[in-house]
């Protein structure tokens, strides 16, 4: 049969052939045993009409039989404004193409659920959802919210947001594709692996996947050595008007800071404006290393040398086809586990229903749905489209394969130019942890990784290229890159003060004794005998300084060797007593040397 594109003037003439030609396909389909033949209802909501067409010949593939019934499923899509319906017949699958994509605004996309749940004849069992075209950021939260509701499974195949990990809010959802706050996991591991100790996160303080994301990064704290010194959150919903002058302000720390690693978390069109402010400041240059979230990586300004990650296997088409399959394969699944409740389970009639639970349980949609969602996260193949497929219990794939991917100036261009475009590498592979299984796999090429202003170091590595002959003792190992360092300490002095006003204590003199004049620093005893006499009584004193005249503290950073000490110095001061007395005499001073006097 082929389809030809309908025109105003020959669609009446369609419709009619349509008609035709379904009453002549459904006489020969019940010309056999209606009775041994079963049909499930699968709708589909997707970003393109060639997504679209590709899951309806996705589910005409698939075929399975139960206690001597043929399982049949219908892929049911929103009905378009030409209302045109082609109803074929294929192994006694019935496919209703009726394409239309999803929309944009939460409202229109709710009817276009709602309207296929009442086309599916209480037989609506899940539907696949993408995003709405050219809006890749935008989630399908009402379509979400509504099957939630009625209990509906819901197969993402592009949706990233980590608000759809939520059960409470989402509780009939999953996805073919990780969220995007597992990067974390891998940024930790680049930390690990490039020995860095201190990092700078930017981020956006309006969503919930920074929240996630940082959460999980304070998590990694305890298996990877690392701490976050500074924490910059901005505003992503003004992306349009972002103020340059106010987002500097923000990012002006950095540059004062030590700091050398910047991790950023932010929309694609937000990370522009971050990428001119840290321009200016030059805070991407030599010395610098950046971190930045998979939707970074559409910035027309992204720099050179900025690393990132990448979900090797991102092409909507072909996670269609794995959601087409997982939808399928659940639900015959638990046919077979159910196979009495599944042949004549009932779903939702329409949007206006309330579900009510009935006398009879067994009967019960309520009571089935989340059995039936259980099955379908239970799935598992390894042969997918985009590789092993399978999720965790909160619906998140698992197992998937990731890209470490690093931006490198073109090779025809030899030194970095404005007018060269800079490219997109991959330097190293990530392979999440699957269900039993402890540790992710995990690969990097670090001697292929360009950094910021070409930056090029090397250290010795642990192999050794040439041993001592008689002590077998290594002398000289292989040299290995070296990344940038985490942090740049200052090479200043600095120097405090705090002045206070000197006094002395007395205590009388006996006649005929001395003062103490030990020397021993730890007894704080420094009595030094006056010289004057008190006219009157003829009695003299011992005088004690007890407080300092100044107090200095002294930090000195070399980049060798970091080198703080307090100095304390005390100008001990016997002032002449009596008519006509004056002077000043210097006594010691002291040196407090990280908790001990010398």
């Amino acid at each position: 049969l082929q389809v030809v594109s309908p025109s105003a003037s020959n669609f009446p003439m369609l419709r009619v052939l349509f008609v035709v030609l379904y009453l002549v396909l459904l006489t020969f389909s019940t010309s056999g045993d209606i009775s041994s033949s079963v049909n499930f209802t699968i709708g589909a909501l997707l970003s393109g009409t060639k997504f679209m067409k590709h899951f309806n010949l996705s589910i005409c593939d698939i075929r399975a039989h139960v206690n001597e019934k043929q399982i049949s499923f219908t892929a049911l899509t929103e009905v378009s404004d030409l209302h045109l319906m082609c109803m074929l017949l294929i192994y006694t699958f019935t496919i209703y193409m009726d394409i239309k994509i999803l929309a944009s605004n939460a409202l229109t996309a709710t009817k276009q659920l709602c309207s296929m749940i009442s086309a599916g004849n209480a037989r609506f069992f899940a539907v696949v959802v993408s995003n709405p075209p050219n809006s890749p950021s935008t989630p399908p939260l009402s379509i979400s919210y509504v099957a939630a509701l009625y209990g509906l499974p819901v197969i993402g195949v592009s949706t990233r947001q980590a608000a759809f990990s939520n059960k409470y809010a989402h509780a009939s959802f999953l996805r073919t594709v990780p969220p995007y706050v597992e990067e974390a996991k891998i940024w930790a591991q680049l930390i690990s692996v490039f020995e860095w100790h201190e990092m700078i996160i930017i981020h956006s303080d309006n969503n919930h996947d920074s929240k996630a994301l940082i959460a999980r990064l304070e998590a990694a704290r305890q298996t990877v050595d690392f701490k976050i010194t500074q924490t910059i959150g901005v505003n992503t919903d003004e992306e349009d008007v972002v103020n340059l002058k106010e987002l500097q302000h923000k990012v002006e720390p950095i540059q004062r800071g030590q700091t050398r690693v910047i991790l950023l978390f932010v929309t694609r069109r937000y990370a522009e404006h971050v990428f001119t402010v840290a321009d200016r400041l030059g805070i991407i240059g030599k010395e610098w290393a950046w971190i930045v979230s998979e939707q970074c990586l559409g910035a027309k300004n992204l720099p050179l040398g900025a690393l990132s990650v990448r979900l090797a296997q991102s092409d909507e088409l072909r996670h269609v086809e794995d959601a087409a399959r997982v939808v399928t394969e659940g639900i015959i699944k638990f046919t077979r586990r159910e196979p009495k409740i599944m042949f004549g389970l009932q779903s939702v009639h329409h949007c206006r229903q309330e579900l009510e639970s009935p006398r009879n349980l067994s009967q019960s949609w309520l009571y089935y749905n989340t059995k039936l969602y259980q099955a379908m996260t239970e799935v598992i193949f390894e042969d997918g489209e985009t590789g092993h497929v399978e999720f965790d219990s909160h619906g998140d794939r698992v197992g998937a394969l990731y890209d470490i991917v690093n931006v490198q100036p073109h090779s025809d261009c030899g030194v970095p130019k404005p007018s060269c475009k800079p490219v997109i590498n991959t330097v190293g592979k990530y392979v999440q942890a699957k269900r039993g299984s402890k540790k992710p796999r995990f690969s990097i090429e670090i001697d292929r990784i360009y950094w910021p202003g070409n930056y090029r170091a090397m250290k010795p590595s642990d192999i050794c290229t040439k041993r001592n002959s008689r002590t077998n003792e290594c002398i000289e190992r292989a040299m290995r890159p070296r990344p940038p360092p985490s942090s740049k300490k200052k090479t200043h002095l600095k120097v405090v003060t705090i002045q206070s006003t000197p006094f002395v204590d007395y205590v009388p003199k006996p006649s005929g004794g001395q003062c103490n004049t030990s020397d021993r620093v730890e007894d704080l005893k420094f009595q030094v005998p006056c010289t004057h006499t008190n006219a009157t009584t003829g009695a003299s004193a011992c005088y004690l300084p007890v407080l300092s005249t100044t107090f200095f503290v002294i930090s000195i950073h070399p980049p060798f060797i970091i080198l703080s000490f307090l100095l304390c110095c005390s100008c001990r001061l016997c002032m002449l007593l009596g008519k006509g007395g004056k002077g000043v005499r210097v006594l010691d001073y002291m040196c407090y040397f990280h908790g001990k006097y010398v």
